[in-house]
């Protein structure tokens, strides 16, 4: 680039006019494989994505303090990252992974109303009735009455 600038030969200009975007161009891929190589071996450098995935796969028994060491971040930064980033507080998340997967369960399962709670995560059958109704508007019978209906239609 340099070369066609100072000493400038037939063309010149149209070679720097393409020469420019291909050095943009490879600088923002090297900054793109820079940042991913940080992402990956960094602590405290996890994507949202990750962080709602782990909680997703460990619903049943996750706790926020338990969250934060698995990414290397202070729970209540953590807690209040995921609030900022998703709307929803900690427990607002893990209650909703509890609740599809209780769905799931409840449409596609005979286990007892009892063996679900216990299954995603509740140990107090009463509480998992009012969480699902909460969330629902059905009572987990009902959920699964109605459910059962649609799927005969």
């Amino acid at each position: 680039m340099l070369c066609e600038f100072l000493s400038p030969q037939d063309y010149a200009q149209q070679m720097l006019s393409h020469y420019v975007p291909l050095l943009l161009t490879e600088l923002m891929r090297v900054y793109q494989l820079d940042m991913n190589f940080e992402l990956d071996h960094k602590p405290g450098k996890a994507s949202i994505i990750d962080i709602l995935q782990y909680i997703e796969q460990h619903y049943r028994d996750c706790t926020l303090p338990q969250l934060g060491a698995a990414f290397s971040f202070n729970a209540n930064y953590l807690g209040n990252l995921l609030k900022e980033q998703t709307g929803k507080t900690f427990r607002e998340l893990v209650q909703t992974q509890r609740m599809l997967h209780a769905e799931t369960l409840l449409r596609h399962t005979n286990h007892s109303i009892s063996e679900i709670a216990y299954e995603v995560g509740y140990e107090s059958l009463g509480f998992f009735y009012r969480k699902f109704k909460e969330y629902s508007g059905y009572t987990p019978s009902q959920y699964r009455e109605c459910q059962g209906r649609v799927n005969e239609v």
